[in-house]
């Protein structure tokens, strides 16, 4: 445990360094804050939160490079299992990354097996 505490300190410092932001959008007061203090971001942020969620996970980074001009993007490889199923994103606008954990609403959709 204090290996892994140590593993996200160091990132969060080098990320510090590197003269990028973060904001948890799942923190008490985030969306509200990012709302006063930047209405630009917090417009494609709140699209992005409403949008992601109904769509298939494997299309949401591509979608949020492309529509929103973010760089960096981190999106649903590993999802929870719970019910509905969840996922973390995060992505970077301008020099602030955001993150934020987000339910899958979209319809699972039945593959076939490939022969190997």
């Amino acid at each position: 445990m204090k290996a892994w505490a140590a593993a996200v300190a160091l990132l969060l410092s080098a990320q510090t360094l590197a003269g990028e932001t973060w904001i948890n959008l799942d923190s008490p007061g985030a969306l509200e804050k990012l709302a006063r203090e930047n209405p630009a971001h917090f417009a494609k942020v709140q699209r992005i939160l409403e949008e992601a969620p109904r769509m298939p996970s494997s299309s949401v980074p591509e979608w949020i490079r492309t529509q929103f001009n973010a760089r960096d993007v981190r999106a649903p490889s590993l999802l929870m299992t719970s019910l509905p199923a969840q996922a973390d994103i995060s992505f970077v606008l301008d020099d602030t990354r955001y993150q934020a954990r987000i339910r899958l609403d979209a319809p699972a959709r039945p593959r076939r097996a490939e022969k190997k």
